[in-house]
């Protein structure tokens, strides 16, 4: 299943007129019994991605930084992945 998880994230990461709640694009990290949530914001990722704190359906522009990596690899490696 997490190979899974990680070609998905790939391919919607960067595609996100494909991201079916354009501009969000739901997030997760399993940090134990609950995973994190968070999502990515359809801005300019040639500067690379930032996760943000919250849930599509809760969120705000100006929400926390989780975390923000130069590619989808190195958040795929520090274990996100799209939900």
């Amino acid at each position: 299943m997490r190979r899974e998880e990680e070609e998905a994230t790939i391919r919607l990461a960067k595609d996100p007129l494909s991201w079916s709640r354009w501009p969000l694009l739901p997030m997760k990290k399993r940090t134990g019994r609950e995973p994190l949530l968070g999502y990515l914001f359809d801005e300019d990722h040639s500067k690379g991605y930032k996760v943000y704190e919250g849930n599509i359906w809760d969120c705000t522009r100006t929400g926390v930084i989780l975390g923000e990596f130069a590619t989808v690899e190195d958040m795929i490696s520090d274990g996100w992945v799209v939900d």
